[in-house]
């Protein structure tokens, strides 16, 4: 197992040679199918293709959003350590203060960005909605989300980009 975090540029080059080779293993041209794909049709596969790629892109969606979180937890650490003199950053340290090792997402480190960094507003919003995806696909998927809007991987890979390009982190 890698230690190194993936870049989500290169889960997104994963996704697409997962999907091509996905897309070969549930074809007919695919002379090993396994005994259970057989005597399925063209059909058949092409929705067992379908189910497999949906579930690559749960799987992906939710390395991405962990790989997000790790670099707003890392930026988080970072402005505390440094002591920077920006509002953010003792915005950070206020809250490290205050929550000492128990520093939350969404409600500590978003927030302050949100608060401290008004022109990240509509984009803090739209990480917290998709933070909603991250939880019901890590805890289960065992209710109905309430997303307030569906996401797939590749409106996740997008707004991840955004936000590594458009945050200044630390």
């Amino acid at each position: 197992m890698s230690a190194r975090r993936p870049e989500i540029s290169d889960i997104g080059q994963l996704r697409d040679e997962a999907v091509a080779a996905f897309r070969f293993f549930y074809s007919v041209a695919n002379t090993s199918l396994p005994d259970r794909l057989l005597d399925m049709t063209v059909d058949e596969l092409a929705l067992q293709f379908e189910w497999a790629k949906d579930e690559l892109d749960n799987h992906l969606m939710l390395g991405i959003l962990a790989a997000l979180e790790a670099e707003f937890r890392q930026d988080f650490e970072r402005r505390c350590q440094k002591r920077l003199k920006d509002d953010l950053s003792r915005s950070c340290r206020a809250i490290r203060k205050k929550r000492k090792r128990r520093v939350r997402l969404e409600e500590d480190i978003l927030n302050a960005w949100k608060e401290q960094c008004p022109s990240k507003h509509k984009l803090v919003s739209e990480i917290k909605s998709v933070l909603k995806l991250r939880h019901w696909l890590a805890h289960g998927r065992h209710w109905v989300p309430k997303l307030g809007r569906n996401f797939d991987f590749f409106d996740v890979e997008r707004l991840a980009l955004t936000a590594l390009a458009d945050f200044d982190f630390k």
